[in-house]
């Protein structure tokens, strides 16, 4: 399983934009072949903080998921909202303990 967290920094004033187009989008980024789950959490220390935690059976389902129409349609909308640069990374879990 392939977790993949990204991070971005919303500008101030258009944390509601990004909310409006993540709820509208959400269920069809969930329904991409290979996507196990999706999270979207916030910083509890910085409100212009978001990120999406999203897991994936195969890395090459991550992988075609990010040269899909809907990534581009969606990164390019929400794109314009950073105040910088979103941070990715894909990892492995180690160690999942008790939930």
């Amino acid at each position: 399983m392939i977790t993949r967290i990204v991070k971005m920094e919303i500008k101030p004033g258009s944390i509601q934009t990004f909310m409006e187009y993540f709820s509208s989008h959400a269920i069809h980024m969930q329904e991409v072949q290979g996507c196990a789950s999706l999270q979207l959490v916030h910083s509890i220390d910085d409100e212009n903080i978001f990120f999406t935690i999203s897991e994936w059976h195969r890395a090459e389902d991550l992988q075609s998921y990010r040269h899909s129409d809907l990534f581009k349609k969606i990164w390019s909308a929400v794109k314009p909202l950073f105040c910088a640069p979103a941070q990715a990374w894909s990892t492995e879990s180690l160690y999942h303990g008790k939930n």
